[in-house]
């Protein structure tokens, strides 16, 4: 079959599955992504610093340009916030990526659909398909840009140039990390010996210029400067400690058919020595004593790995080694080329890329399982171009290799993305049936960071749109009111560590009488986002794991429902 054919069998293969999820509910940083949408459809130049007492999006959270918001906004002008339409209109920045990664394969081993695959069945990039934030677009624009360039160059195509430099824009106008494509095409030119074509990314840099000329004019700030400028004076010798063993775990476990690949790639001495070297990484959870990162500091927590179970330490073994080998053999492509008269300019201008993204990714982000995203591409491209040098191994998509990696981590990607699913349903599908236990109750009370913090995550989106006006109920007036009123609060599991405190504080001081009439329990198996199993899928604080898998079923959110009152309370079936 034509890797045409293939590639066609992959994009269709990859939707059907994405069809399952279509309803997923919003959650993590969705609720920003149509927040700003929204805004945008009410004021489409000067957005609003707060919208609607909603998130405060541009300044001290928000620290992003808003491409993606209008490319929603005239979409939830039509279909609402509808989750089905605005996960399909998400579709073709994943089909983008497939396609861009396609034609970098073809370009660099000669040969597309393997890469694409690799890609395309990774976890993440399944995980993160199926939600609406800035990272797929980001990684669409950014290997669009790569691919158009790179074949523009090599073919002295001006078309193809002028579109990478208008992809490269709009990653950038994505998000500010997207900057980082602008460099890696001009190491491409230089590379093969045709700097005059980077004049092409004088169209990106002015688009940028361009969007903070706008934030100056409408904001008085350059939103780009302030984050800057508020990244640098985080940086510790502390954070880039944790932040180094964060990408040794995501960058293997969020992509894992990596893992599956490493004995083939030990057919070269070299790799083998390296393979060796990496072992003793494996041994650091288990004998480091323990280091603390900065989010957790702020909860006033230590974060140790003596606080990992033997299977949690396993895991984080693995992967450490894996990482750190894959590291390895990508910093050796690049540095033995560099210095051979006759270089291959290919495997040095991937090994460039990987690593400028690495260095990047540990200083300049956060790590979170979608920001290690951008790493995939190259590696998985150099990995390739290494099993091409193990003649046992077959590029067939049918050979018992290929077969087993991609399985491997086509299961794993739908156990995650269920898992992820079933957390995220978990917000709408509780405030849905307490509406419709509670039609008619005006005189419900939920503590007030459910609707104030940004962590609240999609259970914020869902109360904001269902129970509006709760939003403004005080509780003190409240009890003040015959028959008191029914409060709500999340009880444990995720929400927990920003709920803890705040919702038992406003009753101090109060003489109430409070009885549970409701308890919500939601259970899972699989925790992408979860500080009791150590999981920081979406960000690293959480934990240095970008995921676990429970054999029994605990947790996802617990929330209970009290009657508060002198009286006593009502019946509510529990659920």
């Amino acid at each position: 079959m034509k890797d045409s054919k293939k590639l066609f069998w992959l994009l269709l293969s990859f939707t059907i599955f994405g069809l399952f999820f279509i309803n997923k509910a919003y959650h993590i940083d969705d609720p920003f992504t149509i927040t700003i949408a929204k805004a945008i459809g009410e004021h489409f130049i000067r957005v609003p610093q707060v919208y609607q007492g909603d998130f405060i999006f541009m300044g001290d959270v928000y620290h992003n340009p808003l491409l993606l918001g209008y490319y929603f906004a005239p979409i939830i002008k039509i279909f609402q916030d509808k989750e089905v339409w605005l996960h399909l209109f998400y579709l073709p920045f994943s089909w983008l990526s497939i396609l861009a990664m396609y034609f970098l394969s073809r370009r660099f081993i000669g040969r597309g659909i393997f890469a694409a695959g690799l890609l395309a069945v990774s976890p993440v990039f399944v995980v993160m398909s199926q939600n609406i934030m800035l990272d797929i677009p980001l990684l669409a624009f950014f290997l669009g840009a790569l691919a158009a360039f790179i074949y523009g160059v090599d073919k002295d195509n001006k078309r193809l140039l002028y579109l990478s430099a208008v992809l490269a824009g709009l990653a950038i106008l994505t998000k500010y990390s997207g900057i980082m494509v602008v460099f890696i095409m001009f190491s491409y030119a230089l590379l093969s010996g045709k700097k005059k074509y980077s004049l092409f990314l004088l169209i990106p840099a002015g688009m940028l210029l361009l969007w903070c000329l706008h934030n100056f004019i409408f904001y008085q700030h350059v939103y780009l400067l302030d984050s800057l400028l508020k990244k640098g004076s985080n940086l510790s010798p502390e954070i880039i400690q944790i932040r180094a063993f964060a990408v040794l775990s995501f960058l293997s476990g969020a992509s894992i058919c990596v893992i599956f690949l490493i004995p083939y790639l030990l057919s070269r001495k070299i790799n083998r020595l390296f393979f060796i070297l990496s072992l003793p990484l494996g041994l650091c959870p288990f004998l480091i004593k323990g280091f603390s990162s900065g989010f957790n500091n702020y909860l006033g927590k230590r974060f140790y790995f003596s606080g990992y179970s033997s299977i949690e330490k396993s895991m984080l073994a693995v992967f450490f080694v894996a990482s750190f080998f894959i590291i390895l053999m990508i910093l050796n492509a690049g540095v033995t080329h560099f210095f051979k008269k006759d270089r291959n300019k290919d495997n040095l201008f991937l090994s460039l890329w990987f690593m400028a993204l690495l260095i990047f990714t540990i200083i300049v982000q956060f790590v979170a399982a979608r920001f290690v995203l951008l790493l995939f591409p190259p590696m998985f491209l150099l990995i390739v171009k290494e099993l091409s040098l193990n003649k046992d191994v077959s590029f067939n998509l049918r050979s018992k290799y290929i077969v087993f990696a991609i399985g491997a981590a086509i299961v794993i990607s739908g156990l995650l993305s269920a898992g992820d699913y079933q957390l995220s349903g978990a917000y709408r599908d509780f405030v849905v049936s307490l509406k419709k236990k509670l039609p008619t109750r005006n005189d419900i009370y939920f503590c007030q960071s459910s609707f104030d913090t940004n962590l609240c995550y999609g259970y914020a989106y869902y109360l904001r749109k269902y129970y509006p006006q709760a939003a403004k109920n005080e509780i003190e007036a409240s009890l003040n009111k015959d028959g008191g009123f029914i409060y709500v609060v999340p009880a444990g599991a995720f929400l927990s560590p920003v709920f803890h405190e705040n919702c038992s504080d406003y009753f101090q001081g109060l003489t109430y009488k409070k009885d549970l009439i409701g308890s919500f329990r939601y259970q899972g198996n699989v925790f992408l986002h979860d500080r009791r199993f150590h999981a920081g899928f979406y960000s690293h604080d959480w934990g240095l794991l970008p995921f676990y898998i429970s054999f029994k079923e605990a947790p996802l959110e617990i929330f209970e429902v009290y009657q508060i009152t002198s009286e006593r309370p009502v019946n509510m079936p529990a659920s």
